[in-house]
């Protein structure tokens, strides 16, 4: 079961990791001058990818949740 929490949390940190990039870019793209003719990044792209990231970290932890609902079950069972 500990291989299913290792899984879970690993995609909760590629999430986050995920996340803070796009923030961290929407962040450097808006101090950029206004006036400036070719911005360095596309905001559709940056919340295209928060929207991933928020989903991806929905379902990691859905994954950790579900194998230590296992492993509840599982000790049910064996007591």
């Amino acid at each position: 079961m500990s291989s299913i929490s290792s899984i879970g949390v690993s995609g909760l940190q590629r999430a986050e990791s995920r996340f803070e990039a796009s923030a961290s870019r929407i962040v450097e793209g808006a101090a950029q001058q206004p006036d400036a003719a070719t911005p360095e990044f596309d905001l559709a792209v940056e919340m295209v990818s928060l929207s991933i990231a928020s989903y991806d970290f929905k379902a990691s932890a859905k994954v950790v949740q579900v194998g230590r609902d296992m492993s509840r079950t599982l000790l049910d069972i064996l007591a």
